[in-house]
């Protein structure tokens, strides 16, 4: 699909209204920059595939987020280094029109 950023911004402000007081750009992380919990992104993510047209292909949510963040076992255990997951990541994916992560991820090293 050819989207371009404006394109995939304006999706993001409608969806996250408490994005519009936000700068965006494509190293806006969804964690980071836009203070997202894992909730939200569950949310937002089956819209994003959909209307971008992109194949969730082998998009793992664990990886950007932590799951049970309130549960007393999380105490216990190291969490996980994850990667952010940015809205460069975003347009990449609507432009592969797949969720590729080792492409995707790449990408955003770079």
């Amino acid at each position: 699909m050819n989207t371009d950023a404006d394109a995939l911004y304006a999706f993001i402000r409608r969806e996250v209204p408490w994005s519009n007081n936000k700068p965006l750009d494509l190293a806006a992380d969804l964690r980071g920059t836009l203070r997202m919990i894992q909730e939200d992104v569950e949310d937002l993510l089956p819209d994003f595939f959909r209307e971008f047209h992109v194949d969730p292909g082998d998009f793992d949510l664990g990886r950007y987020f932590t799951f049970d963040a309130f549960s007393p076992i999380c105490f216990w255990r190291k969490e996980p280094e994850l990667v952010p997951l940015t809205l460069g990541m975003l347009l990449h994916a609507a432009h592969l029109g797949i969720w590729n992560t080792a492409e995707i991820e790449a990408a955003a090293r770079r």
